[in-house]
């Protein structure tokens, strides 16, 4: 997803918003680059996504249904643990970009992915429906505490200036100074 299609995007939140057209493009430059954490002109769409939904209005039970159903690439209702694994990453990782943490590794999304397949009974080469992962979720403290961290995110936040032009998003205030391999649970 480059800078023009996300711009896109956000033009159709504009009047949810009331924000000008300038103000806009500036929000949404600011938004694109921190997730263009390496500077080659383009952002995960499904981590942006993902991201997006877990900072929405929508209820903690709506956001882990979303999640899921994105990552659910055959439309089969239950996902491989490789599936579990990548929408827990995209997800976290977006939302440490924004925050300004350091993501937890590889490693540590894997062990969540596995910790929801063993809840759940299942074995790796199974399937976790959608109903189990949700399960999983409303017992888990690890991902709890990630919903309800930012459930309740201010509606708005002002871009911050930086050299040539450029703007930044502010860092997120942060209810506790953590690492985010330790609000993994890890």
């Amino acid at each position: 997803l480059g800078l023009p299609a996300l711009t896109s995007i956000v033009e159709v939140l504009g009047p949810f918003q009331g924000l000008d057209p300038a103000a806009l493009a500036v929000k949404a430059e600011a938004l694109f680059l921190e997730f263009d954490t390496d500077r080659n002109g383009l952002i995960d769409a499904l981590e942006f996504m993902c991201t997006l939904v877990m900072v929405s209005a929508m209820t903690p039970a709506e956001k882990v249904k979303f999640i899921y159903k994105v990552y659910d690439f055959s439309g089969s209702g239950a996902l491989l643990i490789d599936e579990i694994t990548l929408a827990v990453k995209s997800t976290i990782t977006g939302l440490c970009k924004i925050s300004k943490l350091d993501p937890p590794s590889l490693t540590e999304f894997e062990g969540i992915a596995r910790l929801a397949f063993a809840s759940a009974k299942k074995e790796k080469g199974e399937k976790l429906p959608l109903k189990d992962f949700i399960v999983y979720c409303d017992a888990n403290p690890t991902a709890l505490s990630w919903v309800a961290h930012f459930d309740d995110i201010a509606d708005k936040a002002e871009p911050v200036a930086e050299a040539e032009g450029k703007y930044s998003m502010p860092a997120l205030p942060s209810r506790e100074a953590a690492p985010a391999a330790a609000m993994a649970g890890m």
